[in-house]
């Protein structure tokens, strides 16, 4: 099938067209309409199943699963790290997964070892595979049945059931010692479906409780971590770039029965310092209700922090030279001076320190201005219980979290697992916005809106099923990805309006010169005759035209053009217009 083409006539009308307006306006003008080609495709993303799987909530197995509802007594973290003596038949690619009373949890993002599936795993053929993966369930309230199924995975028909084992046990000993530093492994037999032994597993279960906040306060004290998930765009790329599930950090900080929280942040809810009565952002004090429950977060969590008998061996913590506070008392006074030292110290002021902190290349460490996990890593030294000899320019949230258990803290502290406080976002516009009469410290100033965390409703991106939250650019895409797509469209648009102005140059050329008198300008050159000029009208130009039907177009004056460069192009497009006129 032959393609249809354009003739020159119609090229020429269209470059004339298209000269008549600045490079700038026809490049601008292809993008617009690539950009609303793209607009489309992103809408029928967006309001598609695609957009509304991706809007859903986060499933059981992964680290984002929200735990805060009253059914559950909080969540549960299994870190599944191999299995031996698997039997019953060829196990050539073992992964696993739980069932809560009775109830099998069978999802991609909760099956252990289901990740390799994609390639041939390490442990291909095994009966003894190495997982080393961790699994976030919600656990309901109650006594609970947990079970640990091994299959044998098929690519086509069911998948076989080779081992099982209850680890109900160890989630009840997680419970009990959810407030402790270690996290002990168990080895556990397991059994085959039909009876005898299956093989053992060695795993490890960590509690994390969800309670509200009056279960809570009771127990904080001056010193404890608060960890929050923003519910903001800024919150989102946050904890993609950090893959963590929090992007702010502060410090709690009792002052006799009022609980407030000091941090460094850009306060997006504008809510009062409660020194200065004013609205402000960096280094500052804010009432520990309001802060949490000001909606702009939806996920918040405490880790306390505990005091070990002080030992004869203890030593300054690196790199202070400040010896470990002696008891709770003292730490507490420790806080308040490194308070009171840097109140109303502006909010980072240097961006990219904030990006070089994903790197760890910040060689040095500034205390002019200071990001949020840069002011509680700064004040942990201060107080001389912060053992790394990382700078505190380049400690991010999560490392705080028990997602990293990086050792920050000297063997004189520790934090205990996360206790997350149940709905944050009970007061949809802000607690303190909605109920004034309920500040700490002066009424929230911004209500809390859902444009806040994304630009077009539902929220999410179409990007979330693979990869988790992401900074939402309102069309079903995340914000690298558009940038990305613009970058592509404008480049393009630049290369295809060129190569069809140089393109239309060449053709008008082209048959210029086929209809010119003479070759090459002038007698000297050696003209062509009138039977030369025939010879050559019966030939068909580049796009299929004959001179013929050219010199019916523009007359017996086309004859009388000379040949031209690249250069002239203008000049006999202008001639041959005004030829065409006097016609």
């Amino acid at each position: 099938m032959e393609i249809p083409k354009l003739s020159l006539t119609s090229r020429f009308h269209i470059f004339k067209w298209l000269s008549a307006f600045p490079r700038w306006k026809v490049v601008s003008g292809y993008l617009v309409f690539q950009f609303f080609i793209l607009l489309v495709m992103s809408l029928g993303l967006r309001f598609g199943p695609v957009g509304q799987l991706a809007s859903s909530l986060p499933r059981p197995g992964s680290l984002l699963v929200f735990c805060d509802d009253v059914k559950y007594q909080g969540k549960m973290e299994v870190w599944l790290k191999e299995v031996q003596g698997l039997s019953g038949g060829r196990v050539v690619s073992p992964f696993a997964a739980i069932s809560m009373n009775g109830k099998m949890v069978d999802n991609r993002e909760a099956r252990f070892g289901w990740s390799s599936k994609l390639r041939r795993p390490t442990y291909f053929d095994s009966s003894n595979p190495v997982w080393n993966d961790k699994k976030y369930f919600c656990v309901p309230q109650g006594n609970v049945s947990i079970l640990l199924h091994i299959f044998d995975f098929h690519f086509i028909g069911a998948n076989d059931e080779i081992a099982t084992g209850n680890i109900s046990d160890v989630l009840q000993l997680a419970v009990a010692q959810h407030a402790s530093r270690v996290q002990p492994e168990h080895t556990l037999l397991l059994s085959k479906p039909g009876g005898g032994g299956g093989g053992s597993v060695t795993l490890a279960i960590r509690f994390f409780p969800s309670m509200t906040y009056d279960e809570v306060i009771g127990s904080l004290d001056t010193g404890d971590v608060i960890l929050f998930s923003g519910a903001t765009r800024s919150g989102k790329f946050i904890e993609v770039a950090t893959e963590s599930q929090f992007s702010h950090i502060g410090l709690v900080l009792r002052d006799n029965t009022s609980l407030m929280v000091i941090e460094s942040s850009t306060n997006r809810a504008n809510l009062h310092d409660c020194d200065t009565g004013k609205i402000s952002s960096g280094v500052e004090k804010l009432w520990l209700q309001d802060k949490i429950f000001c909606a702009f977060y939806n996920r918040v969590a405490i880790r306390r922090l505990h005091l070990l008998p002080a030992s004869s061996s203890s030593s300054p913590s690196f790199p202070s030279s400040l010896a470990p506070p002696a008891s709770r008392a003292e730490l507490d006074q420790r806080v308040r001076r490194f308070y009171a030292r840097h109140a109303g110290t502006p909010y980072e002021e240097f961006k990219l320190d904030m990006v070089k902190a994903e790197f760890n290349q910040n060689h040095k460490f500034d205390n002019s201005s200071l990001f949020c996990s840069e002011f509680v890593a700064y004040a942990f030294r201060s107080i001389g219980v912060f053992a790394s000899s990382e700078l505190p320019s380049n400690v991010l949230p999560n490392e705080f979290s028990t997602e990293k258990d990086n050792t920050l803290l000297s063997s004189d502290v520790y934090l205990e697992n996360e206790i997350y406080i149940r709905k944050p976002q009970q007061w949809s516009k802000g607690r303190c916005y909605m109920l004034p009469n309920t500040c700490g410290c002066g009424k929230q100033q911004t209500a809390y809106d859902i444009t806040f965390a994304c630009w077009s409703q539902p929220c999410g991106s179409m990007f979330a099923l693979w990869f988790g939250a992401l900074w939402d650019a309102g069309l079903g895409l995340s914000l690298e990805i558009f940038i990305f797509d613009l970058v592509v469209l404008w480049g393009s648009s630049v290369l295809l309006v060129n190569v069809f102005i140089l393109r239309t140059h060449q053709l008008w050329l082209a048959q210029t010169k086929k209809i010119s008198p003479e070759e090459g300008g002038g007698e000297e050159g050696g003209g062509r005759g009138e039977d030369e000029i025939g010879g050559v009208a019966e030939e068909e130009g580049p796009m299929g035209e004959s001179a013929n039907e050219v010199r019916g177009m523009y007359g017996e004056a086309a004859g009388k053009l000379e040949v031209v460069t690249l250069g002239q192009s203008k000049e006999v497009g202008e001639r041959l217009e005004t030829t065409v006129n006097d016609e």
